[in-house]
């Protein structure tokens, strides 16, 4: 299921500054759309917004308080985690450095990159959200 999802910038880039942005009026975006952002985003050296930055953690930490944690006192350091739609990585970057076992999906691997170079053991799923090809059963929380 797709539910459209209206904003006119993210992150301080307003969606006109991305290339090809105008053919996504009336759809969905996908991959090439995220690839074309985080190029825009990266290049334009205003680097990340402090704010949205400091929410993620807080997402992060909401996160491992109510799920995580229970989850590693009842199943051990061994259950597993998919994030879906990770982005960059910023909400699951704490998890991975407490030892969390957990694996990431985006649909490309452009806003990936930084995480990929600091945590090269962590498994990256670069694939459409809807068609992953993973064996059921494969996480304890997705």
């Amino acid at each position: 299921m797709e539910i459209p999802f209206y904003q006119e910038h993210w992150l301080a880039i307003p969606f006109k500054m991305v290339r090809g942005s105008e053919s996504y009026k009336d759809k969905v975006a996908d991959a090439s759309f995220y690839e074309s952002f985080y190029k825009t985003l990266f290049d334009s050296q205003k680097g990340l917004n402090s704010d949205w930055l400091a929410q993620k953690r807080a997402v992060s930490e909401w996160i491992e308080a109510t799920f995580l944690q229970p989850m590693r006192n009842s199943l051990g350091d061994s259950f597993r985690i998919l994030s879906v739609g990770a982005g960059m990585g910023a909400v699951e970057e704490p998890w991975v450095r407490r030892g969390y076992h957990v694996e990431l999906q985006e649909c490309t691997e452009a806003p990936l990159r930084r995480f990929r170079a600091f945590y090269p053991e962590v498994p990256l799923h670069i694939c459409d959200g809807k068609a992953m090809h993973l064996p059921d059963n494969s996480y304890d929380l997705v």
